[in-house]
């Protein structure tokens, strides 16, 4: 390997670490927001999928800290 290419490596493996924090930072707000989804009254919730397409709240919180993550990043 190059020398670029180790700086590379380590350049990814340091925002790879970055990513995960920042990860581990929003899923508990996303989680928290899932929950309070599942509590409200159906007419208040955002149901263009139906029953049929529901995810467990964790699923939901994953997706959506997935979702949210990468804007930290951008700039």
């Amino acid at each position: 390997m190059t020398r670029s290419d180790i700086a590379l490596a380590k350049v990814r493996r340091e925002e790879l670490a970055e990513f995960r924090i920042i990860f581990l930072l929003c899923f508990p707000l996303c989680l928290a927001a899932a929950a309070l989804g599942r509590v409200l009254p159906r007419r208040w919730r955002d149901d263009r999928h139906g029953l049929a397409m529901r995810r467990s709240i964790f699923a939901e919180a994953k997706a959506a800290a997935h979702a949210c993550v990468p804007f930290a990043f951008m700039g």
